[in-house]
């Protein structure tokens, strides 16, 4: 298994060859939060924000905006619950900007093999699980290691 902030990595360098060939643009999105002292030791308290791991523009589909969500799990599945795996609040998030017209991928590693869910795959799942069956496999390809724009195409067609 990757964890999650190599599966990140992962997605980051990818991102990197895109920018390179001008198929989009990637900027990932920092946690939000604010520092607070109380005593000696300083607490990070996170801010709610609708922002995924990763956003930007697909320059090949005309500025697009793309939203991407990451996750690394051990096992074959993904949990949808507000604990752990894909939170019913990053759904609400994602199903957000698709509503405003943003292509919308979750890109999940699981066992050194990436998959990917879209909104329709996601939608209705809250406190469910997701089995890799029911995912797209993300292929290298195209000279990258994840060819993921392939997985977006589907994902970006609105209900």
């Amino acid at each position: 298994m990757i964890r999650w902030k190599q599966a990140e990595k992962v997605i980051e360098e990818v991102a990197a060859t895109y920018a390179k060939r001008n198929v989009m643009h990637l900027e990932k999105c920092d946690l939000s939060g604010r520092i607070i002292q109380t005593g000696k030791k300083p607490i990070f308290v996170r801010v709610k924000h609708k922002l995924p791991d990763f956003i930007g523009a697909w320059t090949k589909q005309h500025g697009r905006c793309v939203c991407i969500e990451v996750k690394s799990t051990i096992r074959p599945v993904l949990r949808v619950c507000e604990k752990s795996g894909l939170k019913i609040s990053q759904i609400d998030a994602l199903q957000w900007w698709y509503e405003a017209g943003a292509a919308v991928l979750v890109l999940w590693e699981c066992g050194g093999r990436w998959r990917s869910l879209n909104m329709r795959q996601i939608k209705g799942r809250k406190g469910a699980t997701i089995k890799r069956a029911d995912s797209d496999a993300v292929n290298a390809g195209n000279g990258v290691l994840l060819d993921f724009e392939r997985n977006l195409y589907g994902a970006s067609l609105m209900p």
